[in-house]
């Protein structure tokens, strides 16, 4: 883990060293991997994957995470796990500047 991660990704970390798994922050893992692949990691938004992408749009219209959920008909805590991680992946420390990312980049995000 880093020491600036989100809250839910700390809840993530604690539920896998529980069940005995091993939990490796996204920002840390991919640092580890694309050297290996031999890729060049694309940035900012277009590092999202897809559905971090839709829910992002809708951070973006302005909708709670429970709107979210009933759109995509995922659950709440769904939508949170991915709004943590994309605030990893986007370097963000509050809620309000993935908001400020998800309107700014609009066009796209779709």
């Amino acid at each position: 883990m880093v020491k600036d991660a989100a809250p839910l990704e700390l809840e993530l970390a604690l539920s896998s060293a529980a069940s005995g798994d091993v939990f490796l922050s996204p920002r840390i893992s991919s640092r580890m991997i694309a050297p290996l692949l031999g890729k060049a990691k694309p940035a900012g938004v277009a590092a999202l994957p897809p559905r971090q992408r839709e829910i992002l749009t809708r951070i973006g219209r302005g909708l709670s995470s429970k709107e979210i959920a009933a759109e995509l008909g995922i659950s709440v805590k769904t939508v949170e796990t991915h709004r943590a991680r994309m605030m990893e992946t986007l370097g963000c420390r509050r809620a309000s500047e993935l908001v400020l990312l998800a309107v700014k980049h609009q066009r796209e995000l779709g």
